[in-house]
């Protein structure tokens, strides 16, 4: 589903990685390491936040720089948030969504998607 050709993430011309092939099917991931070792960095550049340095995004064989609609598609959610108290987490997450361009009803599906599959239903 996302794969990475030779891809290398980083700031301006700073390489945070070393050239990254990567496979992504369908699931759940983990990603770990030190602080400052470039987990961020990776998932932001495979989110379509930040350019590469070098290398290829792909979400199902298309290349997401090549075709930004595709983008669309792909979400980085920050672990570093801070939404208003009164919002509920579907509320924020309806929110988000709608930066996608999802329409409303896909929204709430989508949202009940992910709240159910971490349990926080």
């Amino acid at each position: 589903m996302i794969d990475t050709k030779e891809l290398i993430c980083g700031y301006g011309k700073f390489a945070v990685t070393k050239e990254l092939n990567l496979c992504f099917n369908e699931g759940i991931y983990l990603i770990y390491g030190p602080n400052g070792s470039g987990k961020t960095t990776i998932l932001k550049t495979i989110s379509g936040l930040l350019r590469p340095i070098k290398g290829k995004v792909y979400f199902c064989g298309r290349d997401i720089y090549r075709e930004r609609r595709i983008l669309k598609n792909l979400f980085y959610l920050s672990e570093k948030i801070n939404p208003p108290e009164f919002l509920k987490t579907k509320d924020y997450l309806g929110f988000v969504f709608s930066f996608y361009g999802l329409e409303l009803r896909r929204t709430i599906e989508k949202v009940k998607e992910f709240l159910n599959q971490f349990d926080l239903g």
